[in-house]
């Protein structure tokens, strides 16, 4: 089976990474073809997918073009959806797993993923709730 795991970081943080990580490898231990969609980053964990991975987020640029590109990015990306889109195409998973997104990838790729499932592509998408997101109070 064709895996696509999806999350914002790879590398070790916390334990959504872990859970991330620790999957995608007993996923390939087991069988499966997995690929990864991430953010790049120098303390990422090797990866054969990287060239799928976003940009890496500067911030220790602290000037008002970098703000409003990181604040806008959380909600919308449309490097990420361009990319996702990308992956998606070549990679032609049975399912996409997506573990966290938010802040860094952001729901835009959501749209793409839904799309290909509608035109062939016979995916199912496993979504993890972010318990972290801020709610009405």
């Amino acid at each position: 089976m064709r895996i696509l795991q999806i999350n914002s970081h790879h590398k070790m943080i916390g334990g959504t990474e872990r859970y991330y990580l620790e999957l995608s490898d007993l996923l390939r231990k087991r069988g499966h073809l997995v690929a990864n969609f991430s953010l790049k980053d120098s303390k990422n964990y090797s990866s054969e997918w990287e060239k799928y991975f976003l940009d890496e987020l500067d911030f220790s640029k602290n000037d008002y073009k970098s703000f409003i590109k990181k604040a806008c990015r959380m909600f919308y990306s449309f490097e990420a959806k361009r990319k996702v889109e990308r992956l998606l195409d070549d990679f032609k998973p049975d399912i996409v797993h997506i573990h966290n997104i938010y802040y860094y990838i952001s729901p835009s790729i959501l749209s793409v993923i839904k799309k290909k499932k509608n035109t062939g592509c016979t995916n199912r998408t496993r979504l993890s709730i972010n318990f972290s997101m801020p709610g009405p109070v």
